[in-house]
């Protein structure tokens, strides 16, 4: 697990499937992917009210691409 140089706590994780994994979707389906755990320790329970602004930032950077 790698943790955000930023300091924004968010946290990824990168997995290399088997070669004989998915083998049917390959073509659709690359080999390695990036889990991306954004991370909102100020938020409390909800955090569309503790943090609305990093979750609005988090979900417009997912939408566009930039995060995996």
């Amino acid at each position: 697990m790698q943790y955000d140089s930023a300091g924004t706590g968010d946290a990824t994780i990168r997995i290399q499937y088997q070669t004989f994994s998915f083998a049917k979707l390959r073509s659709i389906f690359p080999r390695r992917q990036t889990i991306w755990f954004p991370a909102y320790p100020d938020a409390g329970h909800a955090v569309s009210a503790g943090m609305p602004e990093k979750l609005l930032n988090d979900v417009t950077a997912w939408m566009a691409g930039t995060k995996p």
